[in-house]
């Protein structure tokens, strides 16, 4: 008050400026001072530092025509959001750098698990292809030729031969449905002589071989299979 009175200015203008630079030099928040010259005071008068608060909120606010208890809660505002914006210790950092750490280790896991699924589908056509072969393998060393197959049998007529050669198709070859161009290409390759059509509807009337029906209507040729019927004659009179 005293160089208020000598300058002409306001005494809270000179306290808070003087605050201002105390807190400059100190790295303090004016606002601590202030509470803390308002302690000071207090302490000195026997007065609460709230009602010295209150009525330097009063004055202020008299002064520029504002209630009290708003200039008091701007403060408290103010304050709020000074604390907000501290900065973060070294706990928050850890604790944040431990986050990041556990979310990159989830796109890892998650970029491992798409990566061995790729593999995995690009290992199945080699493993497809791996059985077929082995199966392959295991077909040749257990299949015998053509001819040796009719020399096992007591073959007479055209038709045995038709209903041997079905049968070595579905023995060596693994094929139940056969046409007339698979059975002609072996008794070829065997014996130099392919199957006719009339052999064919011969065994059918006879009952050894049927008709495939074709539900689908795209088969180019008639498809056949060996019956019971044709499997007990092979079995009985050719064996």
């Amino acid at each position: 008050q005293q160089a208020a009175s000598e300058t002409e200015e306001d005494p809270d203008d000179l306290l808070n400026q003087l605050a201002q630079q105390a807190a400059s030099e100190t790295e303090e928040d004016p606002d601590d001072l202030l509470n803390q010259l308002a302690q000071q005071a207090a302490s000195e008068t026997e007065e609460d530092p709230d009602d010295l608060l209150n009525q330097l909120a009063q004055q202020a606010a008299s002064e520029t025509e504002e209630d009290p208890d708003d200039l008091l809660n701007q403060l408290a505002q103010q304050a709020a959001s000074e604390t907000e914006k501290d900065p973060a210790t070294d706990e928050d950092l850890d604790s944040l750098l431990s986050q990041m750490a556990d979310e990159i280790e989830e796109v890892d896991t998650s970029q491992s698990e798409i990566t061995t699924e790729t593999e995995t589908q690009k290992e199945l056509p080699e493993a497809v292809k791996q059985i077929k072969e082995e199966l392959k393998q295991k077909k040749a060393k257990t299949s015998v030729p053509i001819e040796a197959y009719y020399s096992s049998l007591h073959l007479k007529t055209p038709v045995d031969i038709l209903l041997a050669t079905a049968s070595y198709l579905e023995k060596f070859e693994n094929n139940e449905k056969f046409t007339q161009k698979d059975i002609s290409s072996l008794t070829f390759k065997a014996i130099k002589k392919p199957i006719s059509p009339n052999i064919m509807l011969a065994a059918v009337n006879k009952g050894y071989i049927e008709v495939v029906p074709d539900f689908t209507g795209t088969s180019e040729s008639n498809e056949y299979v060996l019956t019971d019927t044709g499997r007990d004659y092979i079995l009985k009179e050719l064996s």
